[in-house]
């Protein structure tokens, strides 16, 4: 069976490595090339991701983001790689040439100005019906690390050594003073005891690191053609498991879909968000048929069966099937 071709325009915060297994082949940026184009590379490709190693390469050896790809069947020779500014990806780039634009990690960690650049690009680039996913950093839940972050951005500025050197010694500065309390403490040492150490220098000592309020965005990309569709983050597919009926009382209570997503947040203190738009109206399936296309559906286990443990934690509680 022919799989169906679709073009995914990618928006990428920096590339260090893309990589094939199958093929071999390997794609090195070098330290001057990042430091020239960064926040202004995209990668438009027309090939079908696999997955991305933790680290692709060394990184030590360079910065903070790394992302890697594949397509078993013909290698790479389907990517086209810009490095470009946005402004001139919008002039030299087709309009509505585009099925999805992939935006992970992007929006929350660049300028206002470039922000709005990117909102642009994606619905330039987009057919009538493509789809926009959007991940970020959003608010209520980073509200107590806001000014933890400026703090660290200020202290770790100027200092000398690797990006990670920089974040390591500004952490224990700003925990000498005794500005933060406990809870900001116990918050980061225990990110530090299950993440790599280089994503801390990645999320932190970005000057224009931004979490922002979802109905800004929604109201951001509405303005551009882009209409909210849903998101893609497993705990929002199905709001009867994971919110109590009265915060859907609540919400069924707001008809403006901004506000009603920035409430939702605030209810349950949500810190990540994966967007989900549509280029321009579309058709919303009632609640059957959103069962049955979801149960047409299929979800890919990250471990074996024996290793997995059938419960789903919620904003509500803790939802264990015995299947």
């Amino acid at each position: 069976m022919r799989r169906p071709s679709y073009l995914v325009f990618a928006f990428l915060f920096v590339i260090f490595a893309a990589q094939s297994a199958l093929a071999e082949e390997i794609l090195e940026l070098n330290k001057s090339f990042i430091e020239k184009y960064k926040n202004n590379l995209t990668i438009s490709v027309h090939y079908l991701v696999d997955a991305a190693p933790k680290r692709p390469n060394p990184a030590k050896n360079d910065g903070d983001l790394h992302i890697a790809g594949r397509a078993a069947e013909i290698g790479l020779d389907n990517i086209e790689l810009h490095h470009q500014y946005f402004d001139a990806a919008l002039a030299a780039l087709a309009g509505g040439a585009a099925d999805y634009v992939q935006c992970q990690g992007v929006l929350a960690w660049v300028s206002e100005t470039n922000r709005g650049h990117v909102l642009d690009l994606a619905a330039h680039i987009l057919k009538p019906g493509g789809v926009m996913a959007v991940g970020y950093n959003c608010l209520p839940g980073w509200t107590p690390m806001v000014a933890f972050q400026q703090m660290l951005w200020t202290l770790a500025d100027g200092l000398p050594g690797t990006p990670t050197q920089r974040f390591e010694t500004a952490l224990e500065q700003l925990r000498a003073t005794g500005i933060f309390e406990a809870g900001h403490w116990e918050w980061i040492d225990e990110m530090r005891g299950r993440l790599p150490t280089d994503y801390f220098a990645h999320e932190y000592l970005n000057r224009h690191w931004t979490p922002l309020w979802s109905g800004a965005v929604l109201e951001a990309a509405a303005e551009r053609g882009l209409a909210l569709a849903g998101q893609a983050r497993p705990n929002r597919l199905r709001a009867d498991f994971a919110l109590k009926a009265a915060w859907r009382e609540t919400l069924s209570t707001i008809a403006n879909p901004a506000a009603r997503e920035c409430a939702l947040d605030l209810l349950t203190r949500n810190w990540f968000r994966t967007d989900l738009f549509v280029k321009q109206r579309y058709a919303r399936l009632s609640a059957t048929e959103q069962a049955k296309a979801r149960m047409q559906g299929w979800w890919s286990a990250p471990r074996p069966l024996g290793e997995a443990s059938f419960e789903a934690r919620t904003a509500a509680g803790t939802i264990r099937f015995d299947n």
